[in-house]
């Protein structure tokens, strides 16, 4: 008899404890989209134990996958290289500089992929046609751009010219190719 009800017990329970196992299948925004995979969960999805405590990603209606760092850095996932552990990451409004700006990767599981790394300081310039090292591509509003000038040891800033142009920010150790591309790459 005791067979019996265990038995019973086993036929009963069974769907819904592989039903729990199964709650962690790979997952995408859209059709093509990069694959949501531990140790990455949909955090509207999936549960907790999915993924790695700041391995959160969600679908925007847009059907983007979007990972959001600490302190509301949110950014659109381009590609995840399981393989190599590399996200790879864009700002959807083409203003990437803009995001560096509150980024702070000390506070989640990531850090830059590339070396080196460099300072840049962000100017807002009334004039466009500037011959400054890196544009990044950020309208400050009628008739202004945001300029990023990579500094190196020995650069004097009298260097440039900047007669018509605000300080905003210091960034500092980001790789050169966040401002020409509007990318990041995160491991």
């Amino acid at each position: 008899m005791s067979i019996f009800i265990c038995y019973m017990f086993f036929l009963l329970f069974s769907p819904l404890l592989i039903a729990g196992l199964d709650d962690c299948t790979t997952t995408s925004c859209s059709k093509g989209g990069p694959t949501i995979r531990f140790p990455f969960r949909n955090k509207f999805l999936q549960p907790e134990h999915c993924g790695y405590p700041g391995f959160n990603l969600y679908c925007k209606k847009s059907n983007e996958t979007v990972l959001e760092l600490p302190f509301s850095v949110k950014l659109v996932v381009k590609k995840i290289d399981y393989g190599s552990q590399i996200i790879h990451l864009y700002d959807p409004d083409g203003c990437l500089p803009q995001k560096l700006l509150y980024l702070n990767l000390s506070a989640s599981p990531f850090h830059f992929f590339e070396n080196p790394s460099y300072d840049y300081v962000l100017f807002n310039c009334s004039a466009t046609n500037r011959e400054i090292n890196f544009i990044s591509h950020c309208p400050a509003g009628a008739g202004y751009q945001v300029y990023a000038i990579h500094f190196y040891s020995d650069t004097f800033i009298g260097n440039y010219p900047l007669t018509s142009c605000t300080k905003i920010h210091e960034i500092s150790s980001v790789p050169w190719y966040t401002f020409d591309q509007n990318d990041l790459h995160l491991k």
